[in-house]
C-alpha cells in the first residue's frame, strides 16, 4: 500500500508538473517560430539528428528552409543554414546573439562567472578582451614568441623524420596535437604539455584530458533543463572536481613563478604569465592571482579546442560539434568530383613533387574540373581550357579577385598592391594611373634606350663570356638583364650586380620575400593558424617589407632633394612620374601609396618571372628533347633548324614537344600526320601564332592572315576572294605579269651579252614584287626611280628584317610588356610611316580619279575605291591601307 501511495503521489506530481510546464511554455514561447519537423513527446527531434549530424541538418534544411527550429529534448533551438541568412539575423540582432549559450558542465566552480568566452558582453568582459588584444595576443607579443612556435614546429619536423628513417607509421592527429598543445603551453607558461618530464605537466594534461572527455559528453541536463540542479550524469560535478585541481596546480605554478622573479627581480620567461604578473603588480584592481588562474583556466579551454580543430581526431564528440559550427556555413550543395582526402592533411600528398604532374594524373580520373581538399581549404582546380573559359565567363566577378597568401598580409601588403586588392574605387585609381601615367605606349618608348642598352649587357656579357671559354649561366643572365631592365624602368638603379649599397640591400631584401613567398605555409592550408603563424613567414615578410619601405624612404627623399636642387625632372623614369602626380594632386598619390607602388613592382615581377615555369601543362604531351632550365630546347636548334628539327625528329618520332623557351610548341614533320591533325582540330588550329612584333599598331587586329576567325575575316577573305583575286581579275591583271616577266628576261639577256653574272634570288625578288606592287597600285616598288616606291621599299626591308629576328618576347612571353629588344616598336614605326604613305598614295589616286571621272589603272586600289563609293561601311581609307599593309 505505501508502494501504491508513492506511486500516486509521484504521478499526481508529474501531471502538476507538466501542465506547469505546458502552461509556462506557451506563454515563454514567441508566438511565431520558424517551421521544422515535428518533435517526438519529451525528447523532441533528438532522434532527427542521427549519428551524422551535420548531414541530417542539411537534409532537413532541404525541406523546412534555411532557418528551421528543432525541439532538442526541451530546448528550442534555431538552426540557420544559409549564409546570407545568418548575416542578416546576426545583424538585426546582434546584441541579443553576442552571448553565448553556457553548457551545464561549465558552470562547475562558478567557470562562467570568469571565463572570457563565457561571461556576457559587460564591464569585466570588455576589460578581459582589452588584455588579451593589448598585452597577451597583440602583434607585438606574437612577433616575441616567434621563437617557440619555430621550435615546435622543427621538433615536429624532426619527429617525423625520425619516423621516417626506423620506417615507423606516423600517427598525424598525434603529432599535430603534440605540437600545437606544446607551442601553445610554453606561450602561456613556458611548459610543455605534451610528453614531457614533469610532474606538473603531466597531471596538467591528464586533468585537461579528463575536462575534454566531460565536456565532450552529450548531457541530458543540457537538453532538459530540469535536470540541472540534479546532475543526473554527473558530469558538472567530475568538471568541477578537475577544475578544482587545475586552480591548486595554477596556484603552484604561479606561486613558483613569483619566487623565480622575486629572486632574479626580473622577468623569466616573458611568457604569458609573465606579462600578467606585471599587469597584477601594476594594477592590482585590474588583475589579481585569482584573476590569472581564471584566465590560464579560459585559455587552456580554448587550447584544447583549438588543438582538436587542428587534429580533427581527439574525440568524436567534439569532431561532429566542430562539424555542426563550420558545415552548417554555407556550402555549395554539389562540389566536383575529387580524391579522397585523408584526415587532417586533406590531398596535399596526392600533390607529389611535381605538382602539375600530379594533378594533370588526378584529371585524368576525376575529369577537367576536380575538387581537391588542401589541408583545410577546399581547392576547385579546372585542367580544361574550353572549362576554365565557361567557368571565369560566368562567375567573372565572383572570380575577379586574387586569392593572398597569408605571407602577404604582412604590413597589410594585401590593402595597397594592386594585384591583391579587390575591385574598388582604389583599384581602378590605381590601374589607371598605371595605364595611363606609368605603362602607356608613350612612356615605353619614351624608356625604350633603357631597354636597349640592358640587352646589349647582355650581348656584351654572354660574348665575354664566350672569349674567356666561360659557361654562360643562362637563367642568371636572363634574371639579371629582365630585374635591371625594370629596376631602371621604375627608379633609374639597377638591381643586380651593382656597386650601389642601397641596390645591393634592395636585391637582398627582394631575395628574401621571394624565398618566404615560395616556401609552403602551413598557414595557408590551415587558416586555423593564421593567427600564430606558425612557420613565422608572414613576420619575416613584414620585417622584409619594413626594410624596403625604409630604402624606398630614402630613394624617394634622395629624387625630392635633387629635383629641388636642379628644378626639373632628372631621370623621367617612373618615380618622376608618380612625384608630379603628387605635385599636381596629394590626395591621389603621396609618398605612402609611391612605397607601396615600389614595393609591389619590386616584389611581383620577380615572382612572376619565375613562376612562368610552373604553368599547367597540358595532360598528354608527345616525346621530345630534355628542355634546359629557362631557354627550354632553344639550343637544339642551332643555326640550321630545319635540319636540326630533321634529326630530332628521328630519334622523338614524327610528332615531338619542344619547349622554346618558356613556350611549348609541337612540332610535326609528317606530312600524313600534319594532315591527319589539321582534319581532326582544324577549328583549333585555323588561327595563327601572332609574333610579338606583329602587334605594333594593332596590326594583329586587322591583318586577313592574323585576325581569328570571326564576321570581320569572312568578310576580309569574301572581298579577297570575289574582287581582289578572283580569276576575272587575275585575267584581266595579265598585261602586267607578261610584262614583268618580259622585264626579266630582258635583264638577263642583258646580262648575258655583258657578261656579267645574274642574281637569280635578287631578279626574282624583283619581278614578283613588282608584279605585285603593280597589282596592288601599279607602282614598280623595285628599282623604281619613284621616291614613294623607295621609301615603300626601305620600310617593307626595315620590316622584314625586324619581323626575322628572334625575338626574346616571343620565346618568354613574360617580357611582352617591356619589348626588350624594341622590335614592336621599330616595326610600330615603319608601320606608321607605311600607312602615312598609302594614305599619299590612296589621296593622290583619288584626286587623279576626280579629275579624270574614271577608274585609271583598274588596278586592286581601284576595285577597293569602287567599293567604297557604293558601301562605306564595307571600305573605307583606313580599311584600304591596314590591306595594302597585308599585301
Amino acid at each position: 500500500m505505501d508502494f501504491l501511495s508513492s506511486t500516486i503521489f509521484l504521478s499526481l506530481i508529474w501531471i502538476i508538473v507538466q501542465v506547469f510546464h505546458i502552461i509556462s511554455r506557451s506563454k515563454a514561447i514567441p508566438k511565431m517560430l520558424p517551421p521544422g519537423p515535428k518533435p517526438f513527446p519529451v525528447i523532441g527531434n533528438l532522434l532527427d539528428l542521427g549519428d551524422k549530424p551535420h548531414k541530417s541538418l542539411a537534409n532537413l534544411a532541404k525541406v523546412h528552409g534555411p532557418i528551421m527550429k528543432l525541439k532538442l529534448g526541451q530546448v528550442t533551438t534555431i538552426i540557420i543554414s544559409s549564409a546570407a541568412m545568418a548575416k542578416k539575423v546576426l545583424q538585426t540582432h546582434d546584441q541579443l546573439l553576442s552571448n553565448r549559450w553556457v553548457p551545464d558542465a561549465f558552470h562547475a566552480c562558478r567557470h562562467h562567472e570568469f571565463s572570457l568566452p563565457l561571461i556576457p558582453v559587460s564591464t569585466q568582459w570588455r576589460n578581459l578582451r582589452r588584455i588579451c588584444i593589448e598585452q597577451l595576443f597583440s602583434n607585438k607579443i606574437l612577433d616575441t614568441n616567434q621563437a617557440i612556435r619555430n621550435k615546435k614546429v622543427q621538433e615536429l619536423l624532426v619527429d617525423t623524420q625520425q619516423s621516417s628513417l626506423t620506417s615507423e607509421a606516423v600517427d598525424i592527429g598525434r603529432a599535430a596535437f603534440k605540437a600545437t598543445a606544446n607551442m601553445l603551453s610554453n606561450t602561456i607558461y613556458s611548459m610543455d604539455m605534451v610528453e614531457s618530464k614533469s610532474d606538473q605537466a603531466k597531471e596538467l594534461k591528464e586533468l585537461v584530458w579528463n575536462i575534454m572527455k566531460d565536456a565532450g559528453k552529450p548531457n541530458l541536463a543540457d537538453y532538459f533543463p530540469v535536470l540541472k540542479k540534479i546532475d543526473p550524469q554527473g558530469l558538472r560535478r567530475s568538471v568541477a572536481v578537475n577544475f578544482g585541481r587545475m586552480l591548486d596546480l595554477f596556484d603552484q605554478i604561479i606561486t613558483q613563478r613569483l619566487k623565480l622573479r622575486k629572486v632574479s627581480s626580473s622577468n623569466i620567461n616573458n611568457d604569458m604569465l609573465d606579462t600578467l604578473l606585471n599587469i597584477s603588480e601594476e594594477k592590482s584592481e585590474e588583475m589579481d592571482k585569482t584573476k590569472i588562474e581564471r584566465l590560464l583556466l579560459s585559455s587552456h579551454r580554448k587550447m584544447d579546442f583549438l588543438s582538436c580543430i587542428i587534429c580533427l581526431c581527439v574525440s568524436w564528440i567534439i569532431i561532429q560539434a566542430f562539424h555542426i559550427i563550420l558545415r552548417s556555413k554555407a556550402i555549395p550543395k554539389k562540389l566536383p568530383p575529387g580524391p579522397k582526402p585523408f584526415p587532417v592533411i586533406g590531398n596535399l600528398l596526392d600533390l607529389g613533387d611535381k605538382p602539375h604532374m600530379s594533378l594533370a594524373n588526378l584529371a585524368m580520373v576525376h575529369g577537367p574540373i576536380m575538387r581537391l581538399q588542401l589541408g583545410q581549404v577546399t581547392t576547385i582546380v579546372i585542367s580544361s581550357a574550353a572549362l576554365a573559359k565557361e567557368v571565369l565567363q560566368t562567375h567573372d566577378q565572383f572570380l575577379s579577385n586574387r586569392w593572398v597568401p597569408d605571407a602577404f598580409h604582412a604590413c597589410s601588403h594585401d590593402e595597397f598592391s594592386l594585384p591583391l586588392i579587390p575591385i574598388s574605387t582604389r583599384w581602378r585609381n590605381l590601374r589607371r594611373i598605371c595605364m595611363e601615367q606609368l605603362f602607356s605606349n608613350r612612356i615605353l618608348d619614351v624608356n625604350q634606350d633603357i631597354r636597349h642598352k640592358k640587352v646589349q649587357d647582355l650581348l656584351a656579357d654572354s660574348r665575354q663570356s664566350s672569349l674567356t671559354g666561360e659557361a654562360v649561366d643562362i637563367g642568371r643572365a636572363a634574371f639579371k638583364t629582365t630585374i635591371n631592365m625594370l629596376s631602371n624602368t621604375i627608379y633609374s638603379m639597377n638591381m643586380v650586380d651593382s656597386n650601389s649599397e642601397q641596390a645591393k640591400e634592395l636585391k637582398e631584401l627582394v631575395w628574401n620575400v621571394m624565398k618566404d613567398a615560395g616556401k609552403p605555409n602551413l598557414a595557408d592550408y590551415f587558416p586555423v593558424l593564421k593567427k600564430i603563424d606558425p612557420q613565422g613567414l608572414r613576420h619575416s615578410v613584414a620585417v622584409n617589407f619594413r626594410r624596403m619601405f625604409d630604402l624606398f624612404d630614402n630613394i624617394i627623399s634622395q629624387r625630392l632633394h635633387l629635383r629641388k636642387i636642379s628644378g626639373s625632372n632628372i631621370n623621367n623614369d617612373v618615380l618622376d612620374t608618380l612625384l608630379n602626380i603628387s605635385d599636381k594632386n596629394s590626395e591621389e598619390m603621396d609618398k605612402t601609396k609611391i612605397e607601396r607602388l615600389f614595393l609591389k613592382y619590386s616584389i611581383n615581377y620577380p615572382l612572376d618571372f619565375f613562376k612562368a615555369e610552373s604553368k599547367a601543362i597540358p595532360k598528354k604531351l608527345p616525346p621530345g628533347p630534355k628542355p634546359f632550365p629557362v631557354i627550354g630546347n632553344l639550343l637544339d636548334l642551332g643555326d640550321k633548324p630545319h635540319m636540326s628539327l630533321a634529326n630530332l625528329a628521328k630519334v622523338h618520332g614524327p610528332i615531338m614537344r619542344l619547349k622554346l623557351g618558356q613556350v611549348t610548341t609541337i612540332v610535326i614533320s609528317s606530312a600524313a600526320m600534319a594532315k591527319e591533325v589539321l582534319q581532326t582540330h582544324d577549328q583549333l588550329l585555323s588561327n595563327r601564332w601572332i609574333p610579338d612584333a606583329f602587334h605594333g599598331c594593332r596590326h594583329d587586329e586587322f591583318s586577313l592572315p592574323l585576325i581569328p576567325v570571326s564576321t570581320r575575316w569572312k568578310k576580309l577573305r569574301r572581298l579577297c576572294m570575289e574582287q581582289l583575286l578572283s580569276n576575272k581579275i587575275l585575267d584581266v591583271n595579265q598585261d602586267i605579269r607578261h610584262k614583268k616577266v618580259q622585264d626579266l628576261l630582258a635583264d638577263n639577256r642583258q646580262s648575258s651579252l655583258t657578261s656579267e653574272a645574274v642574281d637569280i634570288g635578287r631578279a626574282a625578288f624583283k619581278t614578283t614584287i613588282n608584279m605585285l606592287s603593280n597589282t596592288i597600285y601599279s607602282m614598280d616598288m623595285v628599282d623604281s626611280n619613284s621616291d614613294q616606291a623607295k621609301e615603300l621599299k626601305g620600310l617593307v626591308w626595315n620590316i622584314m628584317k625586324d619581323a626575322g629576328k628572334p625575338n626574346l618576347a616571343d620565346y618568354f612571353p613574360v617580357l611582352k610588356k617591356i619589348d626588350p629588344q624594341g622590335l614592336r616598336h621599330s616595326v610600330a614605326v615603319n608601320f606608321r610611316r607605311m600607312l602615312d604613305l598609302f594614305d599619299n598614295i590612296i589621296s593622290q589616286r583619288l584626286h587623279l580619279r576626280k579629275i579624270s571621272g574614271s577608274n585609271m589603272n583598274n588596278d586592286m586600289l581601284d576595285t577597293l575605291l569602287n567599293i567604297s563609293d557604293k558601301n562605306s561601311e564595307e571600305m573605307d581609307k583606313t580599311k584600304i591601307e591596314r590591306l595594302f599593309l597585308v599585301f
